[in-house]
């Protein structure tokens, strides 16, 4: 499975491997949670999410029972799971651009490139 954006970044030789810990560490910091990000996108409303977090079950991943319980299409999740990893790549590049690890025009057209090829499943966790 294909790594974080940092982890692209370190691969492509950018950064080195203190920096791109660094940066996934200060990006984990401030990920959103798929229902968090889904009650601010206006995917789920609020009565949904506390509903499904009621049903919880250790067994059960939250995302897909926010699907089974067809309070969210596949569709849906999954745009918000590559929202949320371009969030968490943004958070990367900025922590990256202003410890000067990396220019801002190299962190758009390397984000363009990780966002862009589509083939490969983009992980939002450290990895």
């Amino acid at each position: 499975m294909r790594g974080t954006f940092a982890n692209y970044l370190l691969d492509e030789g950018l950064i080195d491997i203190r920096s791109a810990e660094a940066a996934a560490t200060a990006a984990e910091e401030f990920r959103e949670a798929i229902g968090a990000l889904a009650l601010r996108l206006g995917v789920i409303q609020p009565n949904q999410i506390e509903g499904a977090l009621r049903e919880i079950d250790r067994q059960v991943p939250f995302n897909d029972l926010m699907v089974g319980r067809g309070y969210m299409q596949q569709s849906e999740l999954d745009n918000l799971l590559t929202v949320q990893a371009m969030e968490c790549a943004v958070k990367m590049g900025s922590y990256l651009m202003y410890h000067g690890k990396i220019s801002r025009e190299m962190f758009l057209e390397k984000f363009r490139d990780f966002f862009m090829t589509s083939s490969r499943p983009v992980n939002t966790h450290r990895g």
